[in-house]
């Protein structure tokens, strides 16, 4: 229930008839809540990161709102992903090893066919690809898009040489809730405001 409520908000924060969603500020108790406070970007929020983002985040903002990919899915995606014929995007999710088969709208195939490799195996991004695949993984990527939303006011901004403080890699990571994996509850929250039953918002 409180999913469809923010859902419903949320859709009415996007066509501009309230500029809250109180059901986001619903505590749930500790045991069933699995996001660790990360919510959905409003379509104003998106439209404010991509305004103030360079191309490549302008790029990964693009497609992860219409695909729901993860950020190292999109960094390491290459041509031979992409099938513009079929109007398809194939991966396999980093994370879990699971194929995911998406759908290309007309706008990412213009986004693709403006960026296109000159190989199969040439990534869209190489240089972007070899620094998240060869030094330092996602850590890096997060910071950059941490500052997006710090220019965009939605979180405050780190000083530089900043170093999480915490109990270690093997404990719950405590953050601000925003960052770019909130892209996908994007995704899923509009698929839901579209009208997807559940069990297509959840596959």
């Amino acid at each position: 229930i409180r999913r469809i409520l923010s859902s419903i908000f949320l859709q009415a924060q996007n066509e501009g008839q309230t500029t809250k969603n109180p059901v986001a500020l619903v505590k749930l108790p500790k045991v069933h809540r699995e996001t660790n406070g990360k919510r959905a970007f409003t379509l104003a929020e998106v439209k404010d990161l991509y305004a103030k983002a360079t191309p490549f985040w302008r790029w990964m903002i693009r497609i992860a709102f219409f695909t729901g990919f993860a950020l190292g899915d999109l960094v390491t995606l290459r041509r031979a992903n992409v099938d513009l014929a079929q109007g398809t995007i194939s991966i396999r999710r980093r994370k879990t090893g699971k194929p995911i088969k998406a759908p290309i709208n007309h706008s990412l195939r213009e986004l693709f066919a403006e960026k296109w490799p000159k190989r199969a195996d040439d990534y869209f991004w190489p240089d972007e690809a070899d620094r998240y695949l060869n030094k330092g993984g996602a850590t890096q990527f997060s910071h950059e898009f941490h500052d997006l939303m710090a220019a965009c006011g939605l979180v405050e901004m780190r000083p530089r040489g900043h170093k999480t403080k915490g109990p270690g890699r093997s404990a719950r990571r405590q953050g601000t809730g925003l960052g770019f994996h909130c892209m996908r509850h994007t995704f899923v929250t509009n698929l839901k405001v579209a009208g997807a039953v559940d069990s297509v918002a959840k596959e």
